[in-house]
């Protein structure tokens, strides 16, 4: 089979498609992508600076479900700190109530394990055990894992979001591998359409999070 090898490609009204073998950027928008049917498409590429205290991904409101990667994240807290997640109706006003509903797992290299089930948290933990689960300061005590978020296909849009996640975190002793799992949600009809990645205390010192929408 032979290949047809173009540099320049049009439409029959004369708009370009490509040109000089680069895709026209109307073919590469997040509309374009999002109608065509594209699973995953990237929306924020956040690095996270040394001495952050919370990332914020928003508005929530154009995908049935986002997702959250966490890559290398780590914090200045050499006794360790808890991941925590409250959603907000903007990128500065978010819910401190005591009406987040959570359940949390955690394993631990040893066979160890716990769990952690709230109704009535002022926020989302979604680690465990700060002073041993997820130390900080070094590069093993990495945070990585993915997140999954829910709100916009309510019959109230945005109303009672939620948040399902799975982590790898480095227990203290011999950097052994922890896992957690976990789900939780915000008990409340409000429009809730921004989310916050905190601390529970300390600074984040390095890391990306990257928001993906999901047709």
């Amino acid at each position: 089979m032979g290949t047809l090898k173009v540099d320049n490609i049009q439409k029959r009204d004369g708009t370009a498609l490509i040109t000089d073998g680069a895709a026209s950027t109307s073919l590469l928008t997040e509309t374009a992508l999002r109608n065509a049917g594209i699973g995953a498409i990237l929306l924020t590429d956040t690095t996270i600076s040394n001495g952050a205290t919370s990332v914020v991904f928003g508005p929530l409101t154009t995908y049935d479900k986002y997702v959250v990667d966490f890559i290398d994240v780590n914090h200045s807290t050499d006794g360790g700190a808890v991941l925590r997640a409250r959603f907000g109706t903007d990128a500065s006003t978010f819910n401190t109530t005591s009406n987040y509903s959570t359940a949390v797992e955690v394993l631990v290299f040893d066979d160890a394990s716990a769990v952690d089930a709230r109704n009535s948290a002022s926020q989302i933990d979604m680690t465990y055990d700060s002073n041993n689960q997820w130390g900080g300061a070094n590069n093993q005590d990495a945070l990585e894992g993915q997140a999954m978020l829910f709100g916009k296909q309510r019959s109230t849009a945005n109303a009672y979001p939620s948040i399902l996640w799975q982590l790898r975190g480095s227990h203290s002793t011999a950097n052994g591998a922890t896992h957690f799992g976990g789900a939780g949600y915000l008990k409340v009809s409000g429009t809730f359409t921004h989310i916050q990645f905190y601390l529970s205390t300390g600074n984040f010192t390095r890391g990306k999070m990257k928001l993906y929408g999901v047709s």
